[in-house]
């Protein structure tokens, strides 16, 4: 079966989550709290539980609410508060045996969560900073051509008047010198019809009397 890669791996070795370790701390700082708030003699007690609040709550992490404090950071501190804790009877001289015993414990706690807490950043969340930029859109189909535009019918040009009037006076012109020629053509037909045959002979004169010859 595949994995769903949206789910985290278990810690490694059986590591407490960070979650699970800032969860750890601000409970064990409210415990800080009400008991130092129970006796006015064990201001100290209360100071430390808030300074351990406020030290988780600016760590990077899923409980934090100003995430500014990195987690190796927090790691050096977790092993700074464990061992003010431990030495805070004998530097501050508590008579309340309650609130001896509350602060070795935390002390004591505070080393633990230290030693097996996961203060590594998932890969997950570094993937998450730096989301994958989404595919390329596929290409447009090229446009269509545009429709061909209507052929225009080719209209002949109009003759003006001028034209028609050249065309006209050839016309005119032509017809003319055609009559005159054929007319004329017709007269020396006719004139060729009525003109006497010539004589075969040529010794003959032409219109005379014959006459003998001496």
């Amino acid at each position: 079966m595949p994995r769903d890669p949206r789910r985290s791996d278990p810690e490694p070795g059986g590591r407490i989550p960070f979650w699970a370790h800032q969860l750890a701390e601000l409970l064990l700082g409210v415990v800080l709290l009400f008991e130092g708030a129970r006796n006015d003699a064990n201001a100290v007690v209360m100071i430390a539980g808030g300074a351990l609040m406020f030290f988780t709550l600016v760590t990077n992490g899923p409980l934090a609410a100003w995430p500014r404090l990195p987690r190796r950071v927090h790691r050096i501190g977790d092993f700074v508060f464990a061992g003010v804790l431990a030495l805070s009877p004998l530097l501050v001289g508590f008579d309340d045996a309650l609130a001896i015993v509350l602060l070795e414990a935390a002390a004591v706690l505070m080393l633990w969560l230290a030693l097996r807490s996961e203060f590594r950043v998932k890969a997950e969340r570094r993937k998450a900073a730096s989301p994958v930029p989404p595919p390329a859109p596929a290409p447009a189909p090229p446009p269509a051509p545009p429709p061909a535009a209507p052929k225009t019918p080719v209209v002949p040009p109009v003759p003006s008047a001028r034209d028609a009037g050249r065309a006209m006076g050839k016309l005119r012109t032509g017809g003319i010198r055609a009559v005159g020629r054929a007319v004329g053509k017709a007269n020396a037909e006719r004139a060729a019809e009525k003109a006497p045959p010539e004589s075969d002979s040529p010794d003959r004169p032409v219109g005379g009397d014959e006459f003998s010859p001496e």
